[in-house]
């Protein structure tokens, strides 16, 4: 009765599963699997991530157990598979709308768009267990007139789901914070008000926020655009839209990225396996020229665009992170580290749940604080802050 009841349960058919793919790898490992499926076996088996990957690793970007650069069946695959596994039970114990971004009602999708797709403007439903409405440009965030009225700094912020605040009320999320706390703090010295527009989307992968502050955000008038990147970016989801687009044969949009892919030798309509194998290995190449195309939209505008750096876990700085700002400053981007807010504090007090590291509404407090004093820390952003005159640091960077 009791081991009946235990094959019953989510954990014992997950054992039950995780044994059946244990004994199918050993056969197929010896070279007696059926062909058809020995190649569904290798296919599972290959580098990089699978559309599925994607799909859950950007409900929750910076799971060590996710960590996609090792998948093979020999290391993290299993494990990972056992991860989401588990993350499916304590989503359903939840009660809440724990579903990817993509399969929710909070956005439309328009086929072929660089984007892939949007917040809806003008909406309002629950996901991720909290209410979320967006404002009339589609953004979560309190109502703003695209033109910018006199007297007023404005900070354009562009992330992805931990910036636009999954799992957590909108008015405890860290763009809201610090725009609460520039108003407190700085309002009535050089301008009479701060506002921070939060452009951020969740999923929304590296190139998907350069292409929001390329082509969204400078209709609203910035004067600092802010783009926030964490581990995650430089680990491998820089390359999943490029690997996407290519396999499709879509149109890449920049001249930067055509060339990028002139040089790993992919072409339209490869194997999605194929491009990923080519271009994974340049990935700190695809980063820093990434990077790059920020500073030019920067200088085209004649905004200054600035990387938020975020470390978001409660372990010791990645050397990825580290790396992640050398390439930024390799490319010429100011770079903001924001990598202490949670120091001294505990997972269950900084992660919503055991399985979900999205930030809490008390470290989206303390990430507002520190990028808040980061930013009068850096000499360049605290004057434009306080309306003072910024000294042009040498162009030293590579044309």
């Amino acid at each position: 009765m009791v081991r009946a009841s235990f094959l019953q349960s989510d954990r014992g058919l997950a054992l039950l599963g995780l044994g059946v793919l244990l004994l199918t790898i050993g056969v197929w490992r010896a070279g007696v699997l059926p062909a058809p499926l020995a190649a569904a076996v290798a296919d599972a088996a290959n580098t990089g991530p699978s559309q599925r990957d994607i799909e859950m690793q950007t409900q929750n970007y910076y799971e060590a157990l996710m960590d996609v650069g090792h998948l093979r069946w020999t290391r993290g695959k299993l494990v990972a598979m056992m991860a989401r596994l588990l993350k499916a039970e304590s989503r359903t114990e939840q009660g809440g709308n724990w579903v990817s971004i993509r399969s929710s009602d909070l956005v439309v999708s328009e086929e072929g768009s660089f984007l892939d797709y949007e917040l809806k403007p003008d909406y309002e439903t629950v996901y991720m267990g909290v209410r979320v409405k967006t404002n009339h440009w589609g953004m979560r965030d309190r109502e703003y007139e695209q033109a910018k009225a006199p007297g007023t700094f404005r900070i354009a912020l562009v992330g992805s789901s931990n910036d636009m605040g999954y799992g957590v009320a909108v008015e405890d999320i860290y763009p809201e914070l610090l725009e609460q706390r520039l108003n407190a703090e700085l309002a009535g010295r050089a301008f009479e008000r701060y506002e921070v527009l939060n452009f951020s989307v969740g999923g929304y992968q590296l190139l998907h926020r350069l292409f929001v502050a390329d082509t969204k955000v400078p209709a609203f008038e910035p004067d600092l655009i802010l783009v926030v990147a964490t581990m995650h970016d430089l680990r491998w989801a820089v390359y999943e839209l490029l690997v996407n687009r290519i396999s499709t044969g879509l149109d890449l949009h920049y001249d930067f990225l055509k060339d990028f892919a002139a040089r790993a030798h992919v072409e339209p309509g490869e194997a999605k396996m194929r491009v990923r194998q080519r271009i994974r290995p340049r990935r700190e190449e695809l980063v820093r020229e990434v990077f790059g195309e920020l500073r030019r939209v920067g200088e085209r505008e004649g905004v200054p665009v600035v990387l938020g750096n975020f470390r978001l876990r409660v372990d010791p700085v990645h050397p990825e992170m580290i790396r992640q700002t050398e390439l930024a400053r390799e490319a010429g981007l100011p770079t903001l580290e924001v990598f202490d807010a949670y120091e001294g504090h505990t997972d269950s007090e900084m992660y919503l749940t055991p399985t979900d590291s999205h930030p809490t509404a008390k470290a989206h407090a303390l990430l507002a604080n520190e990028l808040y004093e980061d930013m009068l820390a850096d000499e360049t952003v605290r004057a434009l802050l306080l309306g003072e005159s910024v000294s042009q640091p040498e162009d030293d960077h590579a044309p």
